[in-house]
């Protein structure tokens, strides 16, 4: 029979590969109607497999507290939210922001702690299947690769997904030393990926991280380049993709949005509203009102956590994005990728609601899963110890 560590890499190993095929799932799924339900399958798969992996959870102190937090903050919305609770909407807030973040974030770690090379390599299998397969519907079916509003979304349910592929292979092959003939090309493409959705928020997330790479290699010409860039497509911009949307599109909605979550959250004296109050399942529609403002979403993950959960969310991430920063940059240059796809991530989700939506929820928190077996304590005899 395997020992517990034999099974629990092999349920490891298992879940990482049942997860790389989920692009393909959508991918049947925008071309066969009665294939909708394959949706469902990387919520199967977490299910069946977070049991096996907390019961055989390693001795790590970090990886045991971030486990800890993401179910007593569901539990917390659930105390918060007292009487005449909305399970549906409940239920949906667990799935978001415990059940997946908690097994990517499990993920991530028994992948990278022992032999790192397993951690990239899932991460690029996994941005290589979903680009291959977004390029490969737009040959197949270019009419349907884009919108109403013509802003290219190729199979995705909606344009950022595709863009969120492109700025995140952007990224990485722009930080990793390759062949040109071959690196040259696939930034030339992701770009177009980025352009032709028209999402402003990833054209300049991927700036913004570029940006912090060159500050960090002191690499004053690049820099200056990058600048002269961001003027350009800012100046450009509505005629970098078939929508010809303005940077200013739809930012008066987005102010109300921001607006609306303020006051609540200060008329809840910080301590959130609950995880049930509003949102959008099929036909089911429930609009939070507060102060003659409405909605029924709220476009930026990082807010709607924040209005939801209150200082027991907000604390800790700005906490966890200034040690990402700090480790962004004293970290080797391999690794610089890692930190930069979690920054990038946390500038798409404050914008957009998509850091708690996949394919970037896998991403994002399978890299947090890297972070935390990376978190030393240094005692005063200069022994570490995982934290």
């Amino acid at each position: 029979m395997l020992c517990i560590n034999e099974r629990l890499n092999f349920t490891i190993i298992l879940m990482a590969y049942l997860l790389l095929i989920t692009p393909f799932t959508y991918f049947l799924g925008s071309i066969f109607d009665d294939t909708q339900f394959l949706y469902n399958y990387k919520d199967i798969i977490c299910l069946l497999l977070l049991i096996p992996i907390l019961l055989n959870l390693k001795c790590n102190i970090t990886l045991i507290l971030l486990v800890i937090y993401f179910i007593c903050i569901s539990l917390y919305a659930l105390i918060i939210s007292r009487t005449n609770i909305d399970i549906l909407f409940y239920l949906l807030s667990v799935r978001e922001f415990t059940l997946f973040p908690l097994t990517y974030t499990l993920i991530g770690y028994y992948l990278s702690i022992d032999n790192p090379k397993k951690f990239y390599k899932f991460i690029y299998a996994f941005l290589g299947i979903c680009f291959v397969l977004t390029v490969l519907y737009i040959f197949i079916y270019p009419d349907d690769s884009f919108s109403r509003a013509l802003r290219l979304r190729s199979f995705w349910d909606r344009e950022h997904e595709c863009a969120i592929i492109g700025g995140l292979l952007f990224i990485i092959f722009y930080i990793n030393k390759i062949n040109l003939f071959f690196k040259l090309p696939m930034l030339f493409t992701s770009a177009s990926l980025i352009f032709l959705s028209g999402s402003r928020c990833v054209i300049f997330g991927v700036i913004f991280v570029v940006t912090l790479i060159e500050l960090k290699n002191k690499n004053w010409l690049r820099f200056l380049f990058i600048v002269l860039s961001c003027a350009g497509i800012i100046a450009l911009f509505p005629y970098t993709s078939r929508a010809n949307r303005t940077l200013a599109y739809n930012l008066n909605f987005r102010i109300e949005q921001y607006t609306l979550a303020k006051e609540s959250l200060i008329q809840s004296k910080l301590i959130g509203i609950g995880a049930d109050k509003y949102g959008k399942v099929g036909n089911y529609i429930k609009e939070y009102k507060f102060n003659n403002k409405a909605t029924t979403t709220m476009d930026s993950s990082i807010i709607k956590y924040t209005l939801n959960y209150g200082i027991f969310y907000i604390v800790p991430f700005i906490c966890f994005l200034l040690l990402t920063l700090f480790m962004f940059v004293f970290s080797p240059v391999k690794e610089t990728q890692i930190y930069s796809i979690i920054i990038f991530s946390i500038i798409i989700g404050l914008v957009t609601s998509k850091m708690g939506a996949y394919p970037l929820n896998l991403i994002f928190y399978t890299c947090i899963g890297f972070i935390s077996g990376k978190i030393k304590i240094i005692n005063s005899q200069g022994a570490s110890y995982n934290v």
